[in-house]
């Protein structure tokens, strides 16, 4: 009778062992299966991000790009600018000799001096990953072609007279040259 006790006893207590272990058993299942979809769900969120990174990066080079082609495209008008003003102030001192060589005035020698004519050469804009505006485009093209069309004829100060709002004289449109 008492090995019929203990017997009963051990299977009682095995039972409980194995139902306690069963238990632990869903249990881990069930915070597994959360961990699960907790690192699933981070992930997600980490392959987002890194696309939205991978935008931000492209969108900030094509920034970038545009910055640079705008700063190129300013400097080169700055230097056309500058470029033109030389001619124009050459023209002038021509204008001086003519009208000092009418009244017998004296002229110093650096008002003789041309500037040279160079022309603009078309700059390639770098490929942005974003088309630039076609305005600008434009724009540029009309002032090269412009300048390089005044620049064919530079001898005559009225070629200038686009450029500047009236005649090469800084008369305004349409004035007959100051003498």
């Amino acid at each position: 009778m008492s090995n019929r006790r203990s017997a009963m006893k051990a299977v009682e207590k095995r039972l409980r062992y194995v139902a306690e272990l069963e238990k632990e058993e869903r249990e881990l299942k069930a915070e597994t299966m959360k961990l699960e979809l907790k690192l699933a769900f981070i992930q997600k969120e980490a392959e987002d991000k890194e696309v939205l990174s991978e935008e931000l990066k492209l969108a900030m080079e094509t920034m970038e790009e545009k910055v640079k082609f705008q700063d190129e495209t300013n400097a080169a008008l700055m230097e056309e600018r500058q470029r033109l003003m030389t001619i124009v102030a050459a023209q002038r001192n021509m204008t001086k000799v003519h009208l000092s060589a009418r009244t017998n005035q004296i002229v110093s020698p650096g008002a003789y001096a041309m500037a040279p004519v160079v022309p603009l050469q078309p700059q390639t804009p770098p490929q942005p990953h974003v088309p630039l505006m076609q305005e600008q485009r434009q724009r540029l093209k009309q002032v090269e072609e412009e300048i390089i069309k005044d620049g064919e004829d530079t001898g005559n100060p009225a070629a200038l007279r686009n450029w500047f709002g009236g005649n090469a004289y800084g008369n305004p449109p349409g004035a007959p040259p100051s003498m």
